[in-house]
């Protein structure tokens, strides 16, 4: 079985589609989250899909759902996968299996308010990628290079981003 052939079919097509109409690949997608617990739980709806996020029991949760660090290693990870797979046909590379995990490192005490020398968020975010594949190593080594170089999610990470937020304050019913 070769891996991503609808993937990367679909992106042919929608190379196709952007060239023609570059402003047809130009979306803002939206995620929102409602804490729908005296304890962590939130749901969060993105598009059509919802899921529950929580915290683990020692942080206040109950450990139903992923934490949002998880949501963020699970993206990153499937996020390769699917451009290794979107992208191997480009380089004549067969895959019968791509394993990705993703590793962070966090001080959760900065989290819970502790003035530590530690970011708040990740201190640092590793990747390990593994294919199963009878290609040549060369096109398969060109192939991550070139998959990692377009993988939404990596450069998200790795490049600072403007970030803002508002705030609305209802008053209760």
């Amino acid at each position: 079985m070769n891996l991503g052939t609808s993937l990367s079919e679909g992106t042919e097509r929608a190379q196709r589609v952007f060239a023609r109409r570059p402003k047809a690949g130009l979306v803002t997608a939206r995620a929102t989250a409602e804490l729908t617990s005296e304890r962590a739980r939130a749901t969060v709806q993105m598009g059509s899909h919802q899921l529950e996020a929580d915290s683990p029991p020692p942080l206040g949760g109950d450990g139903i759902g992923p934490t949002p660090g998880d949501l963020i290693r699970g993206a990153l990870a499937a996020c390769l996968a699917m451009n290794y797979a979107m992208h191997a046909p480009r380089f004549g590379v067969n895959l019968t299996g791509i394993d990705v995990a993703v590793d962070t490192d966090i001080d959760l005490g900065r989290m819970a308010g502790l003035e530590r020398d530690q970011p708040v968020g990740f201190g640092a975010v590793r990747f390990e990628t593994t294919f199963t594949s009878a290609s040549p190593e060369d096109k398969v080594r060109e192939l991550a290079e070139y998959a990692e170089r377009l993988s939404p999610t990596l450069d998200d990470l790795a490049r600072g981003l403007s970030t803002k937020g508002t705030l609305t304050i209802r008053q209760p019913d």
